[in-house]
């Protein structure tokens, strides 16, 4: 099997002081990267500062023969974003990857929901997800290349736990599929990962248990994060295949996530749609039986089109077709 290198490529690591986002940086270089180390070095709640944690990664990989360079800059700001970017091309001329691992959180739920504690949640996760890649996208437009990989989280999906944090995951997942479309013609390929391992974050007080339900399964044991960092290296490689999808990675699997739309109930041109005939057909609303998967907001409610038997096929991004339930 051929060794996957990244020689002569330059990538940005955001939260690469610890955890996942340092597993991911010390693996691109020790594969021959050039890495930007970022990292604010605050709390995992996103308190205090420091540009110790960003300094020892670097240090560990010079140590170990490679290439890379500190940078403590807060990525929820513009200002911040772009002087991460200066830093790459100072240092290495050049900007090819960025894997945004930055994030904060704190447990909240509907009811304790804080708006200020909200939008410093949003800041960093949304807003530094935005801010680096708008930091790095004129960079790869000029050159005709580039990767791009987003952290997410299994958040997404619902944490009523960690309402902020999962409303904040999912704005990266709308972000990171809208401009994996805008990509498509410079070679510029954006994708997110949903990893699961041993961090800070799931050590802090209340976070364990956002999943906010009692009759939760006993949780299963997290992979640490060297273990995860194969997934998000690969997509900030030459060879990635798809852009515009999401992945969730543990220590053993990889698996893609999607978006699903079913054929759903279709009343034809000279039907009505009403209350009636929603409840008596809810069934066929819900049946997963050839669903399709929605490239983006253009492709939504395509199988609302068809006609009699004819039915609108729709491909996922990148992928070549979705599957069916």
């Amino acid at each position: 099997m051929t060794e996957i290198r990244f020689d002569g490529r330059v990538v940005i690591v955001t939260g690469a002081g610890r955890g996942i986002g340092r597993a991911v940086a010390e693996l691109l270089a020790d594969r021959g990267a050039q890495v930007v180390v970022n990292d604010r070095g605050g709390s995992v709640d996103g308190v205090g500062g420091s540009q110790e944690p960003a300094d020892e990664v670097v240090s560990a990989i010079v140590s170990a023969g490679g290439r890379a360079v500190a940078s403590a800059a807060d990525i929820g700001s513009e200002v911040g974003a772009q002087s991460v970017v200066d830093s790459a091309l100072a240092s290495f001329g050049r900007v090819d990857g960025l894997v945004n691992c930055a994030g904060i959180i704190r447990p909240d739920s509907i009811e304790d929901l804080q708006v200020q504690q909200f939008d410093d949640i949003h800041r960093v996760h949304v807003g530094g997800s935005v801010a680096m890649t708008r930091a790095v996208w004129p960079h790869m437009q000029r050159q005709g290349y580039g990767r791009i990989a987003l952290a997410i989280s299994a958040g997404f999906l619902g944490s009523p736990g960690a309402l902020s944090y999962a409303t904040a995951k999912g704005g990266i997942f709308s972000f990171g599929r809208s401009v994996a479309r805008s990509g498509q013609d410079h070679d510029i390929k954006v994708n997110l990962f949903l990893p699961s391992a041993q961090t800070r974050m799931i050590g802090l007080k209340g976070v364990g248990d956002a999943a906010g339900r009692s009759s939760a399964p006993p949780r299963a044991a997290k992979a640490a994060p060297e273990m995860v960092a194969a997934l998000p290296a690969y997509l900030v490689h030459d060879a990635v295949p798809v852009t515009g999808e999401t992945f969730s990675v543990t220590g053993t699997n990889v698996a893609r996530i999607y978006v699903a739309e079913t054929r759903g109930l279709s009343v034809g041109p000279d039907g009505q749609l009403d209350l009636e005939t929603v409840s008596a057909q809810w069934a066929a609303v819900m049946d997963g039986v050839g669903a399709a998967t929605p490239v983006d907001s253009a492709d939504h409610g395509a199988f609302r089109k068809k006609v009699a038997d004819e039915v609108v096929e729709v491909s996922a991004i990148g992928s070549g077709g979705g599957p069916a339930a």
